[in-house]
């Protein structure tokens, strides 16, 4: 289980998450039987969306759980259309908008089901302000004070989020947890590449 959200596109069907939460990398397999599941929580969900096509990183197939690898763990998810709703994800629950580039200190608000709350069958928020953290030579966003253990991965890191209208802008996405903090989470930088990433994914269907 992961952690993702839908992320406004022309296609409307795109869902974001981590890249090994649709690839057991290096080497391994793509995850067969995905579905998205909005508003999850304790069994009830606003319908569930298969996936039609994966994408994610060469670098994160390669190189998995490394600085390399982690530094591409990002993935988009193209939807078919709900099983209750019959539309497109973002037209039936709405979607974030996506951001990238800019510093690696923003004011973050970051979602996701980690198992080790509620075991995942809750969503959780935690929110500061982001930093830099490293694993090797690889920068990422980071911040310390979550406690997200397993499940959270694929969670929105989100921009300028609004609790009115609940959406905000996708700038990372928990990947790993630095093995110096249990409570510290860090994202891959959301770089030129994995916006190349998104509009090669606003293109399948």
């Amino acid at each position: 289980m992961c952690s993702g959200s839908s992320i406004n596109s022309d296609s409307k069907r795109l869902v974001v998450t981590a890249g090994h939460c649709i690839y057991g990398a290096p080497g391994n397999e793509w995850h067969t039987n995905w579905i998205f599941a909005p508003g999850y929580n304790n069994g009830t969900t606003y319908g569930t969306y298969q996936a039609a096509t994966l994408r994610t990183f060469t670098d994160w197939i390669n190189y998995g759980e490394s600085g390399r690898g982690f530094n591409s763990d990002v993935a988009f998810v193209t939807t078919y259309n709900g099983s209750t709703s019959g539309a497109p994800v973002v037209n039936a629950v709405g979607g974030h908008g996506f951001r990238w580039g800019g510093g690696f200190g923003f004011d973050v608000s970051v979602f996701g089901y980690p198992a080790n709350l509620n075991g995942g069958q809750i969503m959780w928020a935690c929110w500061g302000t982001s930093g830099t953290g490293w694993i090797g030579a690889y920068e990422f966003n980071h911040i310390a004070g979550c406690n997200f253990g397993g499940g959270s991965s694929g969670g929105p890191w989100l921009d300028e989020y609004s609790n009115t209208t609940g959406l905000g802008y996708v700038r990372s996405v928990t990947s790993n947890g630095p093995t110096d903090s249990t409570a510290d989470i860090q994202g891959p930088y959301f770089d030129s590449r994995v916006n190349d990433l998104f509009v090669a994914a606003n293109n399948d269907w």
